[in-house]
């Protein structure tokens, strides 16, 4: 007894030349870019050198939009913005930063990059740091000369001397500061050495400032572990809530450095103002 059988058709085979299909053999996958990415991705790992570009110029706009707006806030004495405008600034600063800096990783500080290559070795090796570390300190050291030379005028008249530079009064600052009279307690009542880095309020002790300061770091590095878990689309965004958050919960005391490239480089470039910018407080809490 016989079954009937079903044949199946015999696919064709394609006669493609041997010399196409190695070509098509050695081309890469195309790999459609990640819906979650901000900025189209070349897939390709920068160089050091162009990371550190990168880092530079993120930094560079960081500081830019930051200070930047200190220094309207300060010098037209309030009538261009208040404190509340310097939150949303930096904010806005660190946003673009990171638009600015998608292709080295979008650091901006320090204290992510060294964070990075303690946790993340593999993928951040030490090197980078210094590396870094320079590259975001120049970038700063740009921005805050940029808007010293903008608004180099207006820092006089607010001085109200020509080419007068005065540090803000502090806890740390000396004894005499406070026994100053005539034009040299108005000078150190128009100070404007704090547009360009931080100072802690007059009432802020040496340990105060350290713990204000550490818990505005602590919150901000545990706010980017938790959003980078939300993808590359929200990051950005998640952190400009997080700094304008710091800034107007925390900001007060200390001015929420959180960051050394971005108070130590600006703080060499007003240098100038004297050598109490670079005082006891200033070489240790803030770093």
């Amino acid at each position: 007894m016989s079954f009937p059988t079903t044949s199946k058709p015999t696919p064709e085979v394609s006669q493609t030349s041997p010399h196409i299909l190695s070509d098509m053999l050695e081309q890469p996958p195309h790999i459609p870019p990640s819906s979650s990415t901000i900025i189209p991705s070349t897939h390709k790992k920068p160089t050091l050198y162009q990371a550190a570009v990168s880092e530079l110029l993120g930094t560079m706009i960081l500081v830019l939009f930051g200070d930047g707006a200190i220094a309207q806030v300060t010098l037209s004495g309030g009538s261009k913005g208040d404190y509340q405008s310097i939150s949303w600034a930096w904010g806005l600063g660190i946003l673009l930063g990171i638009y600015t800096s998608t292709r080295s990783g979008s650091h901006l500080n320090p204290a992510i990059t060294f964070t990075n290559c303690l946790l993340r070795p593999s993928m951040h090796p030490w090197s980078i740091l210094p590396v870094y570390t320079l590259a975001q300190t120049l970038g700063a050291i740009i921005a805050a000369g940029l808007i010293y030379a903008n608004y180099h005028s207006a820092i006089d008249v607010h001085e109200g001397r020509l080419h007068a530079r005065s540090v803000p009064i502090t806890y740390f600052s000396p004894a005499s500061s406070s026994k100053m009279t005539g034009p040299e307690a108005m000078a150190m009542s128009n100070a404007t050495a704090g547009i360009f880095s931080t100072y802690p309020a007059p009432f802020m002790t040496r340990s105060g400032a350290f713990f204000s300061e550490g818990l505005a770091s602590a919150i901000l590095m545990f706010m980017v572990s938790q959003e980078e878990r939300s993808g590359e689309l929200i990051l950005p965004l998640g952190l400009f809530f997080t700094v304008f958050g710091i800034g107007a919960s925390f900001g007060w005391e200390t001015g929420y450095a959180m960051n050394l490239a971005r108070d130590f480089g600006p703080r060499l470039v007003s240098y100038s103002y004297g050598g109490s910018v670079c005082g006891v407080y200033h070489r240790w809490i803030d770093l």
